[in-house]
């Protein structure tokens, strides 16, 4: 995923997803898997089991 941190009216945004980031990784919270592969796994697992 991209971030569009070239447009004026997502900088502010950006900032503050990194500022929550930051105190989440200060706390020694680490991700298990990526974003992307996070995603998918909820979609397969949604697919499976939606009825």
């Amino acid at each position: 995923m991209m971030w569009r941190a070239l447009h004026k009216e997502n900088q502010q945004k950006n900032l503050g997803a990194l500022a929550v980031q930051s105190k989440i990784n200060s706390l020694g919270w680490k991700a298990k898997i990526g974003l992307e592969e996070g995603i998918k796994d909820i979609y397969n697992w949604y697919v499976e089991n939606a009825k």
